[in-house]
């Protein structure tokens, strides 16, 4: 989730800019996914698709609730399955959402 919020954050940066915003580069050297939502200019259209879709704004919570503390972390089989269907579920995953504004 996170490197495809980073393509779409870098899909913004013009072809023919000499640099990028800073603000924006530093700013996207994060791993929290609620900060890059904003920086891709998804915000809104997450909270659009959260609200038109209860399961999806649950997706959301789940994937958001990741961090990269949680790599060092096991977790349950239940855990990690609960995971991955929220960021891969064909209907309110949010890797289909993403790749819907790639």
């Amino acid at each position: 989730m996170e490197c495809g919020l980073k393509a779409r954050i870098a899909k913004g940066v013009k072809k023919y800019d000499f640099y990028p915003s800073r603000r924006i580069v530093e700013d996207a050297y994060t791993h929290n996914l609620n900060k890059l939502v904003v920086l891709a200019n998804l915000d809104q259209a997450r909270s659009i698709a959260a609200q038109g879709d209860p399961l999806f704004a649950r997706s959301w919570r789940v994937v958001a609730g990741w961090s990269e503390v949680s790599r060092y972390v096991s977790s349950s089989e239940q855990t990690c399955r609960e995971f991955l269907n929220a960021i891969m579920n064909k209907d309110h995953g949010v890797m289909p959402w993403l790749k819907k504004h790639w």
